[in-house]
């Protein structure tokens, strides 16, 4: 995987570039520091990949209904997909 944002810590210190190679030890760094997300290269997904991704999500979710937490985290799930 390939860092496809520039890494930076709760101040906006910068981290790390984009660019680079994510190894297990850099992302052992990143945990250390506290970094709790990053952004990688990848391939999009197709129409049919997403139709897929999103009933998933909708199934996951189906006994969470009527739990504040659970919505707010389904719809980060959703809107990621987009």
């Amino acid at each position: 995987m390939i860092l496809a944002q520039p890494v930076e810590n709760a101040n906006g210190m910068a981290l790390c570039a984009s660019g680079r190679p994510l190894t297990q030890s850099l992302i052992d760094r990143f945990i250390d520091m506290g970094v709790v997300s990053v952004f990688v290269e990848g391939e999009s997904l197709n129409p049919a990949q997403m139709l897929k991704a999103r009933k998933t999500i909708e199934t996951r979710f189906t006994l969470a209904d009527g739990c504040p937490v659970a919505e707010m985290l389904k719809n980060i799930l959703l809107a990621r997909l987009e």
